[in-house]
């Protein structure tokens, strides 16, 4: 088994559909890669911008893939499920991109309001930074929460080649098989297959 980085997957499968092509056009069959009786042909690990992508993509084209995701605990007592979220699009989602951005937007509204004058004594700006900060912060929840229904994971699940499982943890076995601990504390082998034949 072998597994790869999402920006190399995303490589791989774009060259993959580019030889599928023809003289008459697309073809929609997959190249003849040797298939064993694995439950995956491929998993991806980490349900981040890039692997939402990968994963996507090849099973779109017909590999069976799994899409690996740590939940995180964020307000329950270690080692519970309480408080758990199970969330995917990894730090541009949760914690980066989105949020920052909308955070940016507002302040960009403060500085022009602080241009036309509107909070020019020291009490009044006070007061007007912890208004912009508290409509920051909403605003940031806002725009992450509307990412996260679009990245919605029973609808990554809904495909027929997808699968997405959150796990505490992972780590290899073997060459051709994983350990996954669930928030159950129960752990299971899946036993994986790459997309390229690995001995």
């Amino acid at each position: 088994m072998v597994f790869y980085s999402a920006a190399l997957i995303q490589t791989s499968l774009l060259l993959i559909l580019s030889l599928s092509s023809s003289a008459d056009g697309w073809s929609t069959s997959l190249p003849a890669f040797p298939r064993k009786s694995y439950d995956y042909d491929l998993i991806v690990i980490g349900a981040g911008a890039s692997g939402l992508f990968a994963a996507g993509t090849a099973s779109s084209v017909g590999f069976r893939t799994l899409l690996i995701e740590r939940a995180h605990n964020s307000t329950g007592p270690a080692g519970s499920e309480e408080g758990v979220e199970f969330h995917v699009g990894g730090d541009c989602t949760n914690a980066a991109c989105v949020p920052s951005k909308a955070v940016r937007s507002i302040a960009k509204m403060a500085a022009a309001s602080r241009k036309l004058g509107s909070d020019n004594k020291g009490l009044q700006r006070n007061s007007e930074g912890c208004r912009w900060l508290k409509l920051a912060r909403q605003h940031s929840n806002e725009a992450v929460e509307k990412v996260r229904s679009r990245e919605d994971p029973s609808r990554i699940n809904a495909g027929p080649s997808l699968d997405l499982e959150f796990v505490r943890d992972c780590h290899f076995v073997s060459s051709h098989e994983m350990k996954l601990q669930c928030y159950d504390n129960s752990t299971w082998l899946l036993e994986k297959e790459a997309a390229s034949n690995s001995n």
